[in-house]
């Protein structure tokens, strides 16, 4: 209990055990982004989780830790260079925990690597808040570049530059924004199912370009490219399934399937289902095989555990609840 690199939960805080005896535990707010290192006794933390105030998590940032930079690139060298700058200041356990031993080692690593106080700090941090290992020092460049985050639009045009047709292109602003979803939900989101060049059409006609068209004549007007990307986007492919499909076809056809009937027993016996349906062949008297007397209804019982068929029956009446009896 307690060990280093342990993960616990105070009421809002998450702590992370940095190192611990039988007498004291450091530890730090892996949440606090000017976080130090802090101690209490031990018996404290012990008298907490008897408690079931202080409870043991997942750490949560079990992925960063597990994950190695790229060999050659250059979140290797940056984690390459923090970590020699740190690691003899790391290694003094517990003195670096300790404010009047810390500034010393803190010196030392700032004279070693010639990094500023707050560099060195900003890589203690990183190495105790999140995993107490060499990949907790990586460039992290996973969270660079604003992902899910939609770009301002200013007058230089966002994205690629054009390289095979001629022109800059538009930026695509809230007014485009509108047509795109007048385009789509008259032309892509009812049960009506026009292809997606029909809904573009429909965009070009808005902008007030002939049709057919030029290659002069989409020089300033939004591209395919962007008015499917805006689709996707915006709208999922369940709600535009059961908006092209119609809410009784999208239910009886095409909804995800979240369960099974298995997961409702809890073995051979404890269900059973049963079907009728009407076989394709007709039945002929055997009195007289000249007489085709109809067409039989079959059911089958089925145990749902083990999907053994339990019980058949073949009869000449229609299918009803008395015949299942």
């Amino acid at each position: 209990m307690f060990m280093s690199n342990d993960v616990y939960q105070l009421n809002s805080k998450r702590l992370r055990v940095l190192w611990s005896n039988p007498e004291v535990i450091y530890y730090i707010d892996i949440d606090n982004d000017r976080a130090l290192p802090e101690y209490a006794p031990r018996d404290e933390f012990e008298h907490l989780m008897a408690k079931s105030e202080l409870k043991i998590i997942e750490d949560p940032h079990i992925n960063i830790s597990m994950t190695f930079p790229e060999s050659g690139s250059k979140s290797e060298s940056i984690q390459n260079r923090a970590w020699s700058a740190i690691q003899d200041a790391i290694s003094a356990e517990p003195d670096v925990y300790l404010k009047r031993y810390r500034g010393k080692l803190l010196t030392q690593a700032m004279d070693k690597s010639g990094a500023t106080k707050q560099t060195i700090y900003r890589w203690f941090r990183r190495y105790w808040q999140l995993g107490m290992c060499k990949n907790t020092l990586n460039g992290q460049y996973n969270r660079c570049g604003g992902l899910g985050k939609t770009k301002k639009i200013g007058d230089k045009k966002l994205g690629a530059p054009r390289t095979r047709t001629p022109g800059d292109g538009i930026n695509v602003d809230d007014n485009i924004k509108a047509i795109f979803r007048v385009a789509i939900e008259k032309c892509l989101l009812n049960e009506n199912q026009y292809e997606f060049d029909y809904a573009y059409n429909q965009v070009l006609i808005a902008f007030g370009v002939p049709l057919p068209c030029k290659p002069e004549h989409l020089l300033d007007v939004p591209t395919e490219r962007q008015f499917r990307y805006f689709y996707n986007k915006e709208y999922s492919p369940l709600e535009i399934t059961r908006k092209r499909k119609g809410e009784i076809n999208y239910q009886k056809d095409f909804r995800p399937v979240l369960s099974s009937s298995t997961t409702e027993v809890s073995g051979p016996g404890s269900r059973y289902q049963i079907d009728a349906t009407i076989a394709d062949v007709y039945l002929v008297s055997a009195d007289d095989r000249n007489k085709v007397i109809g067409r039989p209804t079959l059911y089958f019982v089925v145990d749902v555990f083990s999907r053994a068929i339990v019980g058949m029956y073949v009869g000449l009446e229609n299918a009803s609840w008395v015949s299942a009896m």
